[in-house]
């Protein structure tokens, strides 16, 4: 699909005929009570108001909505929805448009909706001077953004599997609740074992601790990392309270790594019960000095926190080329097909590092990144 040429939005009237070219209009306050209403029908979940207003307003680094809706007789039947992203590219740092929403009630798909939404929602990115839009597609809007938005795919996200109890594999296989209580304590004290020869060994000038705020430290982590990072979402204090600490869907703990002189690196996690029964870890982000060393404290110390909280299994998801992708492999991570996929469509055509992003090897993404948990 050809898209529309946004170029010449410079005012708001410019922009209200745009959109009104394609049926579509900006958000007003007050429409979150249907939008919401509308992404609980549509995914069949029970997602509150405040969870909207942490997604949608309380980032201070950007309070402009970059969405699109379409209604009939006052009646909102189809939305697309982005968050405003703050990354480090090269020296400079941006505001991006992330998509996590984009829905359209049942009884009108098909109908050129999803086209119009989407072309209505380039033009008011490029208004509030969003140079790029970037998402983390599902399985069902996956072949839509990248065969008709043309929405590019340059790298996804593995995410890595580590079991740390047999329990839901023996559940599989008998239904013995005794048996499978037996074999998971078992293999529970195998993997701590396991860990405990496992090298690097904790030495006493580096140690883990369970951080409860996100402190000025984390910051000044972030610049020291910055300049050695190509492409990055910016990891600040500002941007980890939000993402974790503000945010009401999950519970979120803080491994903070520290050396005798600074703080070197940091793990955030969350343990999830899945429809299944299952307890499964995810380490959503680990950020830090590219020490092999400092990095296996951090993946042993985050594993020994699942089996803590009895963790059936965990995953992580990191880009195969960053350093963490080997220390995982030596903690009993492996890859089974998973991947969460990556995509880019360019909004504004000036902004001049298009060819830099085509680069995989450019990027560093985590879990964290993506809208999961989130």
């Amino acid at each position: 699909m050809q898209k529309p040429d946004v170029t010449p939005l410079k005012t708001h009237e410019q922009l209200e005929d745009f959109l009104e070219q394609w049926g579509v209009r900006e958000y007003r306050p007050g429409d979150e009570i249907q939008m919401n209403e509308l992404f609980n029908k549509i995914f069949n979940e029970n997602r509150s108001l405040d969870y909207w207003y942490w997604k949608y307003t309380d980032t201070p680094w950007f309070k402009d909505k970059v969405m699109a809706l379409r209604e009939v007789d006052g009646k909102i039947f189809g939305q697309f929805c982005n968050v405003g992203v703050k990354f480090k590219v090269k020296d400079s740092e941006y505001v991006f448009a992330q998509t996590v929403e984009n829905c359209v009630d049942f009884d009108h798909w098909g109908k050129g909706i999803i086209k119009s939404l989407y072309c209505g929602v380039l033009g008011v990115g490029y208004f509030y001077k969003i140079n790029l839009a970037m998402g983390f597609p599902n399985e069902m809007y996956y072949p839509i953004v990248t065969s008709i938005f043309n929405s590019v795919d340059l790298v996804s996200l593995p995410v890595f599997f580590c079991r740390t109890t047999w329990r839901s594999a023996v559940e599989k296989r008998f239904s013995s609740a005794f048996l499978s209580d037996l074999i998971s304590g078992i293999s529970r004290l195998l993997i701590r074992l396991q860990l405990f020869f496992k090298k690097p060994i904790l030495k006493k000038n580096l140690r883990i601790e369970v951080s409860k705020d996100f402190d000025d430290d984390f910051t000044l982590l972030w610049k020291s990392l910055a300049p050695s990072l190509a492409i990055c979402g910016i990891r600040d204090r500002e941007y980890l309270e939000w993402r974790y600490k503000r945010n009401p869907l999950a519970i979120f703990h803080v491994l903070k790594c520290s050396d005798e002189q600074m703080m070197v690196g940091y793990a955030v996690l969350a343990v999830e019960e899945s429809k299944s029964g299952h307890r499964i870890g995810h380490i959503m982000d680990i950020f830090c000095y590219d020490s092999e060393r400092v990095i296996g404290c951090i993946v042993k110390a985050a594993l020994r926190f699942f089996l803590r909280n009895h963790a059936d299994y965990v995953k992580c998801g990191v880009l195969e080329h960053a350093p963490q992708h080997k220390v995982l492999r030596k903690y009993g991570f492996s890859f089974r097909g998973e991947k969460k996929p990556f995509v880019l469509q360019e909004v504004d055509p000036a902004f001049p590092h298009y060819g830099f992003f085509e680069t995989a090897q450019n990027w560093y993404l985590t879990l964290g990144d993506t809208d999961f948990l989130g």
